[in-house]
């Protein structure tokens, strides 16, 4: 049995996609002197710096239900962050410190995720990556990006992370979410 789920989602791909890159727009005007980059991703949580935009709060309430489903049933605390990669940008082998971790895949773009035993280990399983697909699963899992058809654009996805317990953390991105 697997102890990750994948979920898809019923929401307007290209509105997403085009609010993704309006807050990347703000992150770079919050953050002057910063370009938005994956490293940033305890900055800022997506749901506060893409906030008022009925797309985002559908996103947000459909992924709520994707926790639910997935078994989460306390008190829980989610970061989320913004990837926007070119095809040589994409993420090497790395895990988070957090329960649970999770992606949604939002552009058309032919990848992989390969999950290993640990960092550049065996490979467990691989997901292939669909538009408006969200994967759930163990966070201490190392994984990474493999692009399987070159592309010339950005590949976007959302990363989020969720904290079940009590914690102090260095990260500015956590925010509480009501199941």
């Amino acid at each position: 049995m697997n102890d990750y789920k994948l979920y898809q989602l019923d929401l307007d791909q290209d509105k997403l996609i085009e609010y993704v890159k309006i807050s990347r727009d703000k992150f770079n005007y919050l953050y002057r002197g910063f370009e938005h980059a994956t490293k940033f991703y305890y900055l800022y949580n997506f749901f506060t710096i893409a906030s008022c935009n009925s797309t985002v709060y559908e996103l947000y309430l459909q992924l709520l239900n994707c926790f639910r489903d997935y078994g989460v049933e306390s008190s829980a605390w989610m970061q989320s962050w913004m990837n926007i990669h070119k095809q040589d940008q994409v993420l090497t082998s790395h895990s988070h410190d957090y329960p649970i971790h999770g992606y949604i895949s939002l552009s058309n773009h032919d990848t992989s995720t390969v999950f290993t035993d640990s960092h550049n280990g065996n490979e467990l399983y691989r997901i292939d990556n669909k538009p408006m697909q969200v994967y759930i699963g163990p966070g201490h899992r190392h994984h990474h990006v493999v692009v399987n058809q070159s592309y010339d654009d950005e590949r976007i996805t959302l990363g989020f992370d969720l904290q079940l317990s009590d914690a102090i953390t260095e990260n500015f991105s956590f925010i509480p979410i009501v199941l």
